[in-house]
């Protein structure tokens, strides 16, 4: 889960082990918007508190909110259907670019390699 409990139960011979994800490492700068945006709106402990999960999260709620936005002041659930079905390569920022269909939800799952380092105990972009 990208945070100190799933290095913990790793141990300290996962020392350089390679992953491949497709959700970045947290300190990826690639997650910077999304840094800033937790920390305008999160406690300290909450950000403490962020994961992978929190970026899915995060890339979902922008993709539905490009969805809403298209409809503008027409805003209906079928509208927000309809946009959500058309967005083609929409950009996150922090994930793989969407494109969803009315018969294909599924986000895209390319990523890159995260790497762990003990010593920070943390998950690093791999270099």
């Amino acid at each position: 889960s990208h945070n100190a409990a799933s290095l913990n139960l790793l141990g300290e011979n996962s020392q350089n082990l390679v992953l491949y994800d497709f959700v970045p490492s947290l300190s990826h700068p690639k997650l910077d918007d999304f840094h800033a945006a937790a920390a305008e709106y999160l406690s300290a402990e909450d950000q403490g508190r962020l994961n992978r999960y929190s970026v899915t999260g995060y890339a979902t709620m922008k993709a539905f909110i490009e969805a809403m936005t298209r409809c503008g002041a027409e805003l209906t659930r079928v509208c927000a259907i309809e946009q959500l079905n058309s967005l083609t390569d929409f950009d996150t920022g922090v994930m793989g670019k969407i494109t969803w269909t009315p018969d294909q939800h599924l986000a895209p799952v390319t990523g890159g390699a995260i790497v762990i380092d003990q010593d920070e105990m943390a998950f690093v972009p791999m270099q």
